[in-house]
């Protein structure tokens, strides 16, 4: 089953976005869970842009997987991770700031690879 919902206001001042999404992945030969597969998704997204600034927030959750294949005893968590996101754009250009995995939460998706530590990038955009 999922679920989702976007909005703005008016003149796109505010926007967000949330989703969720609930599996009951199942193995039909032996009726256990489908490894890798949390029951649980959800995402979610807000945005602020007043005139030419734009800062943003991104949220995405996932629960903790009830299968593995390769390392069966490897203890399993949940996913928990925040984003941050802010830009100035004139004229053609833009300077965008993001930081990623703020909270610096360790987690994997599949066994033994550790994904993506709290990061933070700048960039400068342009169009020719």
């Amino acid at each position: 089953m999922e679920a989702a919902l976007r909005w703005a206001s008016r003149g796109g001042l505010l926007s967000g976005s949330f989703a969720y999404t609930y599996l009951d992945a199942r193995d039909l030969t032996d009726d256990r869970a489908l490894a890798y597969r949390p029951r649980h998704l959800v995402a979610a997204s807000a945005a602020l842009r007043p005139g030419s600034v734009e800062f943003g927030l991104d949220y995405r959750y996932a629960a903790r997987v009830e299968r593995v294949q390769v390392w069966p005893d490897d203890e399993r968590v949940a996913m928990s991770v925040l984003d941050l996101r802010a830009g100035y754009r004139f004229g053609r250009y833009a300077v965008l700031f993001s930081g990623e995995n703020l909270l610096n939460y360790a987690y994997t998706t599949i066994e033994r690879n550790l994904e993506p530590i709290r990061s933070f990038s700048l960039a400068v955009q342009g169009e020719f």
